[in-house]
Formats: structure tokens, sequence, C-alpha cells
């Protein structure tokens, strides 16, 4: 697909519909596939960076190609990335996992062209701070004073998983997707009374072992 996508590009600016619907469908296809997320999301990103190439490929699309950049290749590299990151922290060391989930968040930072789900990210990094605090102090030997503080992270940690999935039935895929990983990174682990909670807000009570990585 890289070797051909130059060829392809170069007949959709010439008006030829058939190489841009193949080439869109075919990234579409790549952000779907973990190993290849980030080149579906790198190839979105130059063609929002050639005005040309994108007027082009919208034409193509019924002036929809915005959409199917971000909650098509973006939304779905999202997902994949998501799977992928789950996998590398079952497979990691614990204190590899904080690593992890930050160069994630990265990411999504990056994917978010327009800024609209910086909220939502800035969620997820504080749920991963937070997370990180509660296993800290559980792990303190009872007696200690520092163990009164875990009721104030959990709560924190429960009230910016609700902020996530606020308004579920209204979020596009790229936000959906979002708010399934602060779920996972908040809630591995953790106790069942909040990821019970949040799963019967989300109408999701087959998901009671969200976030478990056992």
């Amino acid at each position: 697909l890289e070797a051909a996508t130059p060829t392809l590009e170069r007949l959709a600016l010439t008006g030829d519909e058939n190489a841009g619907e193949v080439m869109l469908d075919a990234y579409e296809s790549l952000a779907r596939t973990p190993a290849y997320a980030e080149r579906a999301t790198d190839w979105a990103q130059r063609v929002e960076n050639n005005p040309a190439l994108f007027k082009k490929l919208d034409g193509f699309v019924d002036d929809d190609l915005a959409t199917r950049l971000q909650d098509g290749i973006r939304a779905d590299a999202l997902e994949s990335m998501a799977s992928q990151l789950l996998v590398n922290i079952a497979a990691a060391d614990p204190s590899e996992r904080q690593g992890l989930i930050s160069t994630f968040i990265d990411k999504a930072r990056l994917l978010d062209s327009s800024g609209a789900y910086l909220d939502d990210i800035e969620k997820i990094t504080q749920i991963n701070d937070d997370w990180q605090e509660f296993q800290r102090l559980s792990a303190l030997p009872s007696g200690h004073p520092d163990r009164a503080k875990i009721a104030t992270f959990e709560a924190r940690l429960a009230d910016n998983a609700e902020g996530l999935v606020d308004g579920w039935g209204d979020k596009g895929p790229f936000g959906k997707s979002l708010a399934v990983v602060g779920l996972v990174v908040g809630f591995a682990d953790t106790v069942e009374s909040y990821r019970s909670r949040l799963m019967a807000k989300l109408g999701l009570a087959g998901w009671r072992n969200v976030g478990r990585l056992d």
C-alpha cells in the first residue's frame, strides 16, 4: 500500500474517483490493524496537510472526508492502539504500566486533530495518575496514616471515569474509544463497586470484567 500510495494520490488529483476510493478504503482497513494503525493515521494527517488532495477526496465521498478521517480512520486506529495497549500491559512488568499508558495518551492527543476531546484525554491522564496513587496507598500496611486517602482517590477515579461515559449515546466512535480506554486504565484490579456502577450507567452489564487484565 505504501508503495502504491503516491501513484493513487496522483491519479486522485487528476480526478480518478476509483483511485481515491480504493486508497481511502485501504487506509480505513489499515487503521483496524493494530500493527499498522499508526501508518493509517500518518496518511490521514498527510491528506489534511494537502489541500488539493483533500478537496479531491472530499468530493469523491460527498463532502464527508473530514468525518471519515476522524470518526473512521482515527477512531479505528485509536481502538487498535487501545487493543495493543492492553496486550502490552498484560505482558509488561507492573513498573512499566504507567509509561505505556502515558505513551498511548500522547498518541491520542495527536489523533484528536480538532481538539474536541482534550477534556476526555485529560480525564484519562488524571485517571492514570490516580490509579498509580490508589495502588500505592492500597499496598501500605493497615494503620498507616496515608491509607486514609484511599477513599479520596477511589472517588476521583469514579468521577473522572463517569465523566468519560456521560452522554455515551451522543458520543462518536472516537469519543467512545477514549471512554473505554479510560475505564480500562482506571479500573484494572480496582474495586468492583465502582466498576459495576459505571457499567450500569453504560447499560453494559455484561462488561462486568472491563479493565481486568487477568
